[in-house]
């Protein structure tokens, strides 16, 4: 009975810290641009490292530090590329004074095609930052669960839990936004918005549904450092969607991110012995919850 407990406490643990991941970074694109949030969703990288040593009693080899240092500098480069190609595409007219536009740059910024202030772009990137540590420990525990209690049961305790908790969120948080979609026939494109939320759907279907069996063959680390080529997916996406300009350095990012993960996946991390594996965090709150 208690080892039920305890599972079912992990898998709540992480359905709750998974979905407030996904809330802080849906959220964040209201605030902040998809550069900003390109840019710190790199934050989850060293939180799975870190986690791993920690939790899961992971030691890099030298291959590891350098496939990590090129895959960053893979994301950095395309988000510079991409920051550089929208600033040089922006007609900048000067008038009044100077010092009045510079001071009025400093504070405002258009986002999305919105005006939002200094402030609010600050709190959309914090949202980020929190959605990607968030996301970081959520898959370094995911690891742990699927490696230790298989991907099925995974999946049904964690979808479920973090279905009822999203529906709690759902009709507390978003009931206004809901009734203005609905009934705001005349100023929303219904079609499309709902065309929206199914491609979303099923694609965070797919996420959440080949990961653990993702995770069963890799980690947590080398999953989110091929997911730093989303980046240039996103890119492709829009310059076919919204003719965005498209650079060469778009590709000679993109292939500096998966030499990375090819350099990472070198060799595989080190595991230490027996002993110090099972004095991993994840398995010390098992073995005290038993007692």
């Amino acid at each position: 009975m208690q080892s039920l407990l305890v599972r079912f406490s992990f898998y709540s643990l992480i359905a709750i810290i998974d979905v407030h991941a996904n809330w802080s970074i849906v959220t964040a694109y209201a605030y902040t641009s998809v550069t900003s949030i390109q840019s710190l969703d790199c934050i989850t990288i060293p939180t799975v490292v870190l986690s791993s040593y920690f939790c899961l009693s992971y030691r890099y080899l030298w291959n590891h530090y350098i496939g990590i240092i090129s895959c960053l500098i893979g994301a950095t480069g395309m988000i510079l590329t991409d920051y550089f190609i929208q600033s040089s595409n922006q007609n900048i007219v000067h008038y009044g004074n100077t010092s009045e536009i510079h001071l009025n740059q400093l504070y405002n910024s258009t986002v999305n095609n919105q005006l939002f202030t200094a402030k609010q772009i600050v709190f959309g990137d914090f949202l980020v930052i929190i959605g990607a540590i968030s996301y970081g420990l959520s898959n370094v525990l995911q690891q742990y669960l699927v490696l230790k209690y298989g991907v099925v049961e995974f999946l049904s305790c964690v979808g479920l839990t973090a279905s009822i908790i999203t529906l709690i969120y759902t009709i507390s948080i978003e009931k206004h936004s809901i009734s203005m979609m609905l009934f705001n026939v005349t100023s929303i494109d219904l079609t499309k918005v709902t065309s929206c939320f199914i491609g979303y759907a099923l694609a965070m279907f797919l996420l959440y549904s080949l990961m653990p069996l993702i995770l069963m063959r890799s980690s947590a680390i080398l999953v989110n450092l091929s997911l730093l080529t989303s980046d240039v997916y996103a890119v492709l996406m829009d310059i076919f969607i919204f003719h965005h300009s498209f650079h060469y350095l778009y590709i000679l990012c993109f292939l500096i991110i998966l030499l990375g993960v090819g350099v990472f996946n070198v060799n595989e991390p080190v595991i230490t012995d027996k002993k110090d594996h099972q004095s991993n965090c994840f398995h010390l709150i098992s073995q005290k919850t038993k007692l």
